[in-house]
């Protein structure tokens, strides 16, 4: 009974955790047309589009890669909880203490990873601009 409260409990944690990238999605305030350029696109036939320069569609992908960095760094302490959660339970087990190590890792490599590709946009940024 006590393993199965903890399996539930330990789902929650890892369902609430998983939902912050999404809820502080959520709560980003859209940049969508002003009332002007309703008007214009309703009375002219040309199509509008919210790119107007190669550096729009930089920041588009720039917003992705980060949305994308940080469900990943969500998901790696989420690892990170549940490799030591495991390491700390294994009760002298080595196939138990060898599952929580490996977590541990991943999730430290998984954050590294992370890291080191948000410097390379950085510095491709800075040769492109």
């Amino acid at each position: 009974m006590k393993q199965e409260t903890l399996r539930k409990l330990r789902a929650g944690a890892v369902c609430l955790l998983a939902s912050f990238p999404v809820i502080g999605f959520a709560a980003r305030t859209p940049k969508g047309p002003t009332p002007s350029e309703v008007t214009d696109a309703l009375t002219n036939t040309g199509i509008k589009t919210s790119v107007n320069s190669i550096g729009s569609v930089q920041q588009v992908i720039q917003d992705i890669i980060g949305w994308v960095q940080v469900f990943i760094l969500v998901i790696s302490v989420l690892f990170i909880i549940m490799g030591a959660w495991d390491y700390l339970n294994s009760g002298g087990e080595a196939e138990k203490t060898k599952e929580g190590r490996n977590k541990l890792i991943y999730a430290t490599v998984g954050i590294a990873l992370v890291l080191i590709a948000g410097g390379i946009v950085r510095v491709i940024k800075t040769f492109i601009d």
